[in-house]
């Protein structure tokens, strides 16, 4: 009567359920998968579960939030110093470039997360106008060039952009002057310390775009939707994208979550997916409390990134996507503009 009790709250609530939908769709098309070994996707299904249940149920205020953005913040300092030392020590060529990463986690994935910490160092400077914030920037910044990933790069930029705009920096001259020449700067040294490989592929970034081949991007894609209409209502089953296409193609990455869950699951899957997102950012914007400006900065950057990278079973993405929900489920008492103060005194003690 408990376990019913809850699941009619966490339906009810609305926090993941679509996102439960779609995972269960996930779980189900291991019946019908054309991938060569299902049952390891099976087994990542029902660890996910298991670990976003737990999530769907806490109520966090802002003083666990604040501590837990806290955590996420050194750990992707750490993290930035962990992809520096494996680029000189254990990362190895590929395709001509070392592409560092955090251990265990690709090189794209890597660069997404050190760009979340980028902005949490942002949001932090702003919160306290303390100068000494910015230099944990530094080896994010750094070690997003050694990743090699040019996702990472516009993530990054789209993090400045949206702080400059968001964070009030604008109104504040100083400040905003001082976060533009400071990336000026900083990128001028990067390219002097940096290799000269990792800073030509991330700076052709734009002529790639243009061309409209985006790594061999195009190709994967235009495959992709050769495929997709054969089995556009259910989909080629949980992990069949790089099976199926690698029969015909060399390269079978899908590189965008959209394009993967439509592959995979159809428009049984993706429908749940895109309703999660969206009913996610509505929470988000009705949100009032002093975390407005991070979570909405840290949406956008994580749906940009699915435009390249096909991470949504991904444990680590999830849970920050679950827990950007639960800060914008604060509740009105700890979102009122009377606590905003206090909220903030929390974060700094």
């Amino acid at each position: 009567l408990f376990l019913n009790e809850k699941i009619f709250n966490l339906i009810k609530d609305n926090k993941a359920t679509w996102l439960f939908v779609f995972m269960f769709i996930s779980g189900a098309s291991f019946f019908w998968s054309q991938a060569n070994d299902p049952k390891e996707h099976l087994y990542l299904i029902i660890k996910i579960i298991i670990v976003i249940i737990p999530l769907c149920f806490l109520e966090i205020g802002e003083k666990e939030l604040s501590t837990l953005l806290k955590i996420y913040l050194i750990g992707t300092i750490l993290g930035s110093l962990q992809v520096i030392y494996n680029y000189y020590f254990n990362a190895e060529f590929y395709y001509g470039i070392k592409r560092s990463y955090i251990t265990g986690i690709d090189s794209n994935e890597s660069a997404i997360l050190l760009a979340i910490g980028y902005c949490l160092t942002l949001f932090y400077y702003y919160r306290s106008k303390n100068l000494l914030i910015l230099l944990a920037a530094i080896p994010q910044i750094a070690a997003v060039f050694y990743t090699g990933s040019r996702t990472g790069f516009i993530a990054i930029i789209i993090c400045s952009l949206m702080a400059l705009y968001l964070f009030d920096f604008l109104k504040l001259k100083f400040s905003s002057l001082l976060i533009v020449v400071a990336l000026a700067g900083g990128f001028f040294v990067l390219q002097m310390v940096l290799p000269a490989e990792n800073m030509n592929r991330i700076f052709n970034t734009g002529e790639d775009l243009s061309t409209g081949e985006m790594s061999g991007r195009k190709e994967i894609w235009e495959h992709a939707f050769l495929l997709i209409p054969q089995k556009i209502v259910s989909g080629y089953g949980m992990n069949s994208f790089a099976d199926t296409i690698e029969k015909s193609f060399m390269r079978f990455n899908a590189h965008n979550v959209f394009i993967k869950a439509q592959f995979e699951v159809g428009i049984i899957g993706l429908i749940p997916l895109l309703l999660w997102l969206i009913s996610s950012f509505i929470k988000i914007l009705k949100n009032h409390s002093v975390f407005k400006p991070l979570i909405i900065t840290l949406f956008i950057v994580i749906v940009v990134s699915f435009m390249q990278l096909s991470w949504i079973y991904s444990t680590n993405l999830l849970v920050l996507i679950l827990l950007i929900i639960n800060i914008a489920e604060l509740k009105e008492t700890e979102t009122d503009t009377d606590t905003e103060v206090s909220a903030f005194e929390i974060m700094e003690r």
